[in-house]
């Protein structure tokens, strides 16, 4: 309502409506040729929050983080690895598993300077109340319907998720702040350092602190740690097209006739949603069409009036004895009104589920209005929701009720959310582990075979879950992978970046620090390191590198550091004292690469002392080893890694050999006679 009386108010619609009526009687020619005044509609304006900031917080694992969103300490199910030590860790740990935190600012600028910010709201009798208990009856600032428009807000299913595949294939251009920490600052030190002959010390820390950053920041994760549907609807950065939404004003005469005009054409955005209206509007159409009361050149009323369900409601009655007339009863009412104070705020919550649709979950509430700082704690791990912030006033306004015929003055509360400010949040963590500690090599001198052990490195989130034990014998092999150990209790599995294959899988209940290289012979000299996979996939740097040799007159296993630990897996030289990049190479402005397959042989082997015999007369028996230098499997076994200097991005791809060969038949050589050879040319 506006602040002038009901009278007043139709006293000046009623001048208006004559002046035009006069207008077109003296000049027809007006008609289909001058726009006259179109009719208002009625809508709420709420300051907005500023400066939202969300962040996805990762403390520890749990076995069911991927399946329930719930991070109560009931709901929490333990490893069953180390159960007693789990239950302790629980009851001494303060901290969430996982929880996203919202922080924004809110002030009052001088366009909303009539607004009040308040603790809470209290009813007419004094009561307090709060948002939550009143989800129900909140009205959503462009959401507002009146008798002549609907409102509604739309907001973007992601069904049409093509889209967003052809808009993360396209090339956007920006200029990235070269702060500390940064990826423009890492990529503009790799470039520096790449470029020099001096590897020194310092030169190699530096490097190392780049490539650290490789795996986190890069994109090969991404696939694989969250659901690819999930990834698909975050294409584009920070929701910016995914997660918009927008107030629509429809005039019920025409909105019909403009959503299916807009919706032809299948090549938009929202041709989806919008499509979707054409349905409830045709229905609105037809109602205003049927109101015999509609004229579009008179100015009503109901132009001004919309119907809300308010919180709280009390009716005024005029009293007589007040001294005053109901008119002045009137005017001083509407001078006190409205009123306007901030009580909290809203949060919508929608989960992004499989097929990329975005399906709303529990909202959240904040009470306070001056409390700034917010944290959800019921988040699944490796989910995208999408959070929409919105300031909800209370609004104390005079309305008009009737009952029976019978027109009532009240005054109400209603609580009003704004248009929201939203943020995409990926649930996911960018922190691989750390290496294994105190890599040892022993000697089993009943079975002849190394023993190599280890222990976990630090590890706060608990989320080690796989180790990888490789194996090379120079500095100008890449390592083999020899085994790898999979003891993942998770309820949801990660699929892992590097597939091991599965002759060199083992599945475990628990976790094992000790490994006996089978294949070893006593003139091998390898060298062993092992790395650490967590629950997420991300993979640990290289352990330390220890080679071995088997000396047999002392009857002793020799072994020295071959390199300290922390080794990128991309770079097992990284820190030897040598040329750190011979097995890279540089190029530029490609866009394509073709792998040639093109062996001289398929199989190489090694003549080898067999351990198993036992002559007597002491001679020894050797046997070919299979050196598998080409490795053959259903999974991808060879990886070949392209790294963009310039943004600092990396991006793995898998390469599988396959053995399509026939096996080798023996045919036994065909029976000579005279039905099958024919000796007409000189043989008898």
């Amino acid at each position: 309502m506006t602040t002038n009386s009901v009278d007043n108010l139709l006293r000046q619609n009623d001048e208006k409506n004559k002046y035009l009526e006069n207008r077109l009687l003296r000049d027809p020619n007006l008609i289909g040729h001058k726009s006259e005044p179109s009719i208002a509609y009625f809508s709420f304006d709420v300051p907005e929050i500023s400066n939202l900031k969300t962040e996805f917080v990762y403390n520890y694992f749990v076995k069911n983080e991927r399946t329930i969103e719930s991070t109560l300490a009931a709901d929490i199910v333990v490893s069953s690895q180390d159960f007693f030590d789990d239950i302790n860790f629980l009851l001494k740990e303060k901290k969430d598993p996982r929880y996203v935190t919202f922080q924004f600012d809110f002030s009052l600028d001088q366009n909303f300077q009539d607004f009040d910010i308040t603790d809470n709201f209290v009813n007419f009798e004094g009561v307090g109340q709060t948002i939550a208990e009143n989800i129900d009856k909140l009205f959503i600032e462009g959401a507002s319907s009146s008798r002549f428009f609907a409102g509604s807000e739309m907001i973007d299913t992601l069904a049409d998720r093509k889209f967003y595949q052809i808009l993360d294939s396209t090339i956007i251009e920006s200029t990235q702040e070269n702060r500390i920490g940064s990826q423009n600052n890492h990529a503009h030190q790799i470039s520096e350092v790449v470029n020099t002959q001096d590897l020194n010390p310092d030169t190699k820390k530096k490097l190392l602190d780049v490539l650290s950053q490789t795996q986190p920041q890069g994109i090969s994760y991404a696939p694989y740690d969250t659901r690819l549907e999930d990834t698909l609807s975050a294409y584009d950065i920070n929701g910016a097209t995914s997660s918009q939404s927008f107030s629509l004003k429809f005039n019920k005469k025409f909105g019909y006739d403009l959503t299916s005009a807009s919706s032809r054409i299948a090549h938009s955005i929202f041709e989806d949603e919008i499509r979707a209206y054409s349905p409830p509007l045709q229905s609105l159409k037809q109602s205003v069409i049927q109101d015999q009361n509609y004229d579009p050149l008179r100015v009503t009323v109901d132009d001004y009036n919309i119907t809300v369900n308010p919180v709280q409601r009390q009716a005024l009655e005029f009293d007589s004895d007040q001294g005053i007339t109901q008119e002045m009863w009137l005017y001083n009412l509407y001078q006190n009104y409205p009123k306007k104070k901030i009580v909290g705020y809203f949060i919508e919550k929608s989960e992004v589920s499989t097929g990329g649709l975005i399906n709303p979950v529990t909202p959240l509430v904040i009470e306070n209005p001056n409390r700034s700082f917010f944290v959800d704690r019921n988040v699944k791990y490796g989910m995208t929701y999408v959070y929409k912030v919105r300031t909800v006033a209370l609004l104390t306004c005079l309305a008009t009720s009737v009952n029976a015929g019978v027109q009532q003055i009240e005054k109400i509360n209603i609580l009003v959310a704004s248009e929201g400010v939203t943020s995409v949040v990926e649930c996911i963590e960018k922190t691989p582990p750390k290496p294994p500690e105190n890599l040892l090599i022993e000697f089993d001198y009943k079975r002849f075979v190394p023993i190599i052990t280890w222990e976990f490195p630090s590890n706060p989130q608990r989320d080690i879950k796989r180790f990888q034990i490789f194996k090379r014998y120079n500095a100008s092999e890449p390592f083999t992978l020899i085994a790898e150990y999979d003891f993942d209790d998770s309820e949801l599995r990660t699929v892992p970046l590097e597939t091991a294959p599965v002759e060199n899988r083992y599945r475990m209940s628990f976790p094992s620090t000790l490994f006996y290289d089978e294949e070893f012979y006593i003139t091998d000299e390898p060298i062993y390191t092992v790395a650490c996979v967590d629950a997420h996939g991300l993979s640990s740097n290289y352990s330390a590198q220890i080679k071995i040799k088997y000396n047999r007159s002392k009857n002793k296993l020799e072994q020295k550091v071959f390199s300290n630990p922390n080794a990128p897996k991309a770079y097992p030289n990284f820190l030897l004292s040598q040329d750190l990049f011979l097995d890279t190479i540089k190029s530029s402005q490609k866009d394509r690469m073709t792998i040639i397959f093109d062996p001289e042989y398929y199989v190489v082997t090694k003549s080898q002392v067999d351990q198993t015999s036992n002559n007597t007369d002491g001679t020894l028996n050797y046997i070919e080893k299979d050196l598998k230098l080409i490795k053959v499997a259903n999974d991808p076994t060879y990886k070949v890694q392209i790294i963009n200097t310039d943004y600092q991005q990396t991006q793995n791809i898998d390469i599988k050999v396959s053995d399509n060969s026939a096996t080798e038949i023996f045919l036994n050589a065909a029976q000579i006679n005279n039905q099958n050879l024919n000796f007409q040319f000189g043989l008898d």
